[in-house]
């Protein structure tokens, strides 16, 4: 997002690491190996215990955590996601619980349909991606504890002791929240996505222990573009621009501005997610901040879930943090 000291290497809060084939000659596959080694891992997180590969003595799965740097990172970290009801938020909440020994995870949670934020909660974790983690280590699923937000509110409306907690517990922030219908009403595409954004960057800058913010984008808020770079590209009209010209105009007028306030993009989406993450970019230059532009949500080898009607699906990209 921003220019690195090219004699420095960048931070990632994710990696990937290839697993080692074995040969087919009686051996276990690749595949198989990887599924034996994620049944250990979820097995491990489940029961609090990590095997010690030097002498076969069971850990605390907490003394353990610092295997990888990955895992290190991640180790008793309270953690902050918005959006974690929609589309991505259920896979990175699931893949947080059972993957790494988190400490807590606070989800923010409009009251919706006249439910609570504790009912929301709930109700999410009867999804069936929660199935398996449901029926073996229920005891996860009470590390995540409901926040009400108001994200129409000037500031969340977050109850000031809820605030303050935050404030002064959350390390680590996935900011998922958006508004992903393509031709979304402009007025409420720039709400949602573009305000939204700049008031979680203002709840964000209150931590006190901030490890890191990871905004999750779009690979097509760039899609006029021939070819991409990790970099982030200036919008025609800035997002100041846009902000004052959404607070200064009704409905009406902005939709009959819509052609001229979208310029190249092809839909209200993908502009305001582009405002977005120039919005991002000026504003958490002095955080240690990155820009998640995931493409296509794809179906997972060995996590099976029905997402949604078109696929099971987990989320796997590139991300780059500085």
């Amino acid at each position: 997002m921003h220019e690195a000291n090219p004699s420095k290497t960048a931070r990632k809060a994710f990696s990937s690491t290839s697993s080692s084939r074995r040969s087919s000659n009686g051996c276990a596959s690749g595949h198989d190996v990887e599924e034996e080694e994620e049944e250990q891992l979820f097995q491990e997180a489940s029961s609090g215990t990590r095997t010690n590969s030097v002498d076969g003595i069971a850990a605390p799965f907490t003394a353990a955590v610092s295997a990888t740097p990955v895992t290190d990172f991640y180790s008793n970290a309270t953690v902050l996601i918005t959006g974690g009801t929609g589309f991505v938020g259920k896979v990175l909440t699931e893949k947080l619980l059972r993957s790494f020994g988190l400490r807590k995870i606070y989800m923010l949670i409009r009251s919706k349909d006249n439910m609570s934020v504790q009912e929301r909660l709930k109700g999410f974790f009867n999804e069936s991606i929660f199935n398996r983690m449901r029926e073996e280590s229920p005891q996860l699923l009470a590390k995540v504890h409901p926040i009400r937000a108001d994200y129409s509110a000037i500031d969340l409306d977050i109850d000031s002791a809820d605030r303050a907690m935050l404030s002064s517990e959350v390390q680590i922030v996935f900011n998922v929240v958006a508004s992903v219908k393509f031709n979304e009403k402009l007025s409420d595409a720039i709400d949602i996505n573009v305000l939204g954004t700049k008031k979680i960057l203002d709840l964000v800058m209150e931590m006190k222990h901030l490890k890191s913010f990871v905004h999750i984008s779009t690979l097509y808020c760039n899609c006029n573009r021939k070819f991409i770079k990790e970099q982030v590209y200036e919008n025609e009209i800035g997002y100041e621009k846009i902000m004052q010209i959404y607070r200064t105009f009704d409905d009406e007028t902005l939709e009959k501005m819509r052609h001229c306030l979208i310029g190249q993009m092809p839909n209200t989406y993908t502009m305001t997610k582009k405002c977005a993450e120039n919005l991002v970019n000026h504003r958490a230059f002095h955080m240690p901040a990155g820009i998640f532009r995931p493409p296509i949500d794809l179906s997972s080898a060995r996590v099976k879930w029905m997402g949604n009607r078109s696929c099971p699906y987990t989320t796997t990209c590139p991300m780059r943090t500085t």
